[in-house]
This record gives structure tokens, C-alpha cells and sequence, in this order.
């Protein structure tokens, strides 16, 4: 009876030991889905590259350790969208059990992938909207956008011409690359335009489609004593 006893006595507080140990193995994993099978999703961290895997699936990486998250399928060429930033993930992370779920949505345009994401910028962005439609006839202005990111193994600055459309919601969509002072720079001039946001076009008071749109990405890049490295080629 003493050996039972000291057994379920030892039983017991390796599972108190146990319990935390699982709970804080569990935050440092980082599920990955989509909407669509065989998508990839790439895991990066200052530019280097953490892990892969194909979705659905996990990795051994805690969200804190992530700054970029790349989601790939070769139906859907750069026509994803991540559902919430990494920044809005970690915060909603923190106290929650589990892996956390990074979610990927493809379409086939930027403007399809990411519209069921969006519900919250008429909201956020209701009196920029209004102050457009009654400021007479005046094409689309950009609302929101973002610098695109270097691209890998890339030591020299870069810009890329992107012709598309602007839809009247504010997306964009036709996106096309006039010219690059390299291709490499194409894809994340491509990815931010999919993720920029506009005003609409406005035309007898109301949100129209603007086709042919033009916007030019420039990218710089210094070398270690602070001098800018100029492009392949400058702009035509």
C-alpha cells in the first residue's frame, strides 16, 4: 500500500511538472492554413528563412519569433493575402493555449483574396470616403500603402512600374509590370500594390473604377559606409 501510495504521489507531481512544460511547448508552434490545398507557407525572420511546410500544417516556431510569412500555390501566383498581420496575431496570442493559426486566402486577384478582410476600412475610413464623394470629380488616391521589402540576396537599390486598376471599393486589381530596373523587384512591388488601399476614382458623385492606373515603387539600399547603391538601370 506504501509503494501504491508513493506511486500516485510521484504520478501526481510529474504532472503538475508536466502540465506548464506542455502549455508553454504548445505557444512555441505556429500553424499554418489556407483556403486551398498545397499551399506553401514560408516562415522568416530578419530576411532569413526559419522553415516551411505545406498546408495545413505546423512548425516548431513561436509567433514572437516571426516578422514575415510568405504563403505560395502555383494557381494563385502572388494572389494572396495574409487574413490578420503578425503584429495583430501575437497581441491576440498572448494568454491563449495551443498553436497559434496563421490563416493564408487565395483568389484569383488581390482585390478577391483580401475583400473578406476589409469590412473594417469603410468603418475606419468612413469620413476620408465622404469627404471624397462631395469634393466634386477627382481620381483615385492612395489610402493606404506600404513600402515593398527588398528582395532576397538583392545589394543594390531598385524601383518597378505597376500599371492596374482601382476598383470602386478601393482595391486593385490588373495589376501589370510596365518595367524594373530588375525583376526581381516585380513580386513585392505586386504584393504591396495587392495589399494598398485607395479612394475611389469619384465621378457625379459617386465611386467609380479607375483603369490604368500608374504608381512606381522605388526601393534603396545602402552599402555598410552609408552610401546609396544605385539601381541595375535608372528609370526610363
Amino acid at each position: 500500500m506504501k509503494h501504491l501510495y508513493l506511486k500516485f504521489t510521484l504520478g501526481l507531481t510529474l504532472m503538475s511538472f508536466a502540465s506548464p512544460i506542455l502549455a508553454k511547448s504548445s505557444k512555441k508552434t505556429t500553424a499554418f492554413m489556407s483556403n486551398v490545398e498545397g499551399a506553401v507557407a514560408t516562415a522568416y525572420r530578419k530576411r532569413k528563412e526559419l522553415g516551411n511546410c505545406v498546408t495545413p500544417c505546423t512548425l516548431p516556431i513561436a509567433i514572437k519569433k516571426l516578422d514575415l510569412v510568405d504563403f505560395s500555390h502555383p494557381n494563385y501566383p502572388d494572389t494572396y493575402f495574409v487574413e490578420r498581420n503578425l503584429e495583430k496575431i501575437r497581441k491576440d496570442a498572448k494568454g491563449t493555449e495551443g498553436p497559434i493559426e496563421i490563416y493564408g486566402r487565395f483568389g484569383p486577384s488581390y482585390s478577391e483574396a483580401a475583400i473578406e478582410n476589409d469590412r473594417e476600412m469603410a468603418e475606419r475610413y468612413a469620413s476620408e470616403y465622404a469627404a471624397a464623394l462631395a469634393g466634386g470629380d477627382a481620381p483615385a488616391k492612395v489610402l493606404k500603402i506600404r513600402a515593398p521589402n527588398r528582395p532576397f540576396k538583392q545589394s543594390r537599390s531598385g524601383w518597378c512600374k505597376l500599371r492596374f486598376t482601382v476598383t470602386k471599393t478601393g482595391h486593385t486589381t490588373h495589376i501589370e509590370v510596365i518595367d524594373c530596373s530588375d525583376n526581381a523587384f516585380a513580386s513585392p512591388a505586386k504584393r504591396v500594390l495587392g495589399y494598398a488601399r485607395f479612394i475611389p476614382q469619384v465621378i457625379n458623385g459617386s465611386f467609380e473604377n479607375q483603369k490604368d492606373k500608374e504608381l512606381t515603387f522605388t526601393t534603396q539600399f545602402y552599402d555598410k559606409s552609408g552610401k546609396l547603391v544605385p539601381p541595375k538601370r535608372e528609370k526610363s
